[in-house]
């Protein structure tokens, strides 16, 4: 949506965009963090669908824990009562409500307070092989640690990442994540060039790059091919054979060159 848009000189605005993303969606859930970036809410009023942004203190480390186990949204969605008590719910609202401040400020003590669920871990939980170990642990270590959407991938939210090391003791992959500021758009230009009239110092790049590809370390791949890693380092990111290039911008190529011919 973003790139059409960007194609045809942003006919719509973010938000606009936003909506229009939502819909074929079904719900912003994904749309929104993933459009705006930090920390955001949405809800919808009539036919349309707001949102709201928060910041997120840097002092917050988060990290993911991604079980070789994958979990169906229908079967998570399965092992939730059909009715919870008001007791249940009230318990939630009145925590969640605070979470906003305490993301913004990078408080852990309140994060470990509100970010106890009624709602939907006890019973998701189940499908999780070793979340009760994990939560344990996160939880000896002044970390919070939730279920990411129905799961079964979990997010942790400490103040070190320290704690990565003991979290991969369960033998799950663990990775450290960032909060972005959303989708970003960046203006690409190709051009077809035979290779004969380029400086020899981009055929270099490439060869680099295979070697590395195959367990050569950079420095000694460098110095075979005889080029310098400043070199490499500044063109390394822009030089690519087209077998190699990633392959949502070989499709972009393809369809431009589908468009043009």
């Amino acid at each position: 949506i973003f790139g059409a848009n960007k194609i045809l000189n942003n006919p719509l605005t973010k938000d606009e965009c936003f909506n229009l993303a939502t819909k074929l969606e079904g719900h912003p859930d994904n749309v929104a963090p993933a459009i705006y970036g930090n920390f955001v809410t949405s809800y919808k009023k009539g036919d349309k669908y707001y949102h709201n942004c928060y910041r997120v203190s840097d002092k917050l480390k988060l990290m993911v824990i991604i079980p070789d186990k994958r979990i169906s949204t229908h079967e998570a969605r399965g092992v939730l009562p059909s009715s919870y008590s008001i007791n249940d719910c009230v318990y939630n609202l009145s925590r969640i409500i605070n979470l906003p401040r305490a993301l913004e400020d990078g408080n852990m003590n309140l994060l470990m307070d509100i970010l106890d669920d009624r709602i939907h871990e006890p019973y998701r939980m189940k499908l999780i092989p070793k979340f009760e170990e994990i939560k344990k642990v996160c939880n000896n270590c002044n970390a919070s640690l939730i279920i990411s959407g129905s799961g079964s991938t979990m997010l942790v939210i400490s103040d070190s990442y320290g704690l990565s090391y003991r979290l991969k003791e369960f033998g799950y992959l663990v990775k450290e994540v960032t909060v972005s500021d959303g989708v970003m758009i960046y203006e690409w230009h190709f051009y077809i060039i035979n290779k004969k009239v380029l400086p020899n110092c981009f055929e270099k790049v490439i060869k680099i790059k295979k070697m590395v590809n195959d367990g050569v370390k950079i420095i000694d791949a460098c110095k075979a091919v005889d080029l310098s890693r400043a070199t490499y380092y500044k063109y390394k990111d822009y030089v690519s054979e087209y077998s190699k290039m990633p392959r949502n911008l070989v499709n972009v190529l393809v369809m431009i060159n589908r468009v043009l011919v």
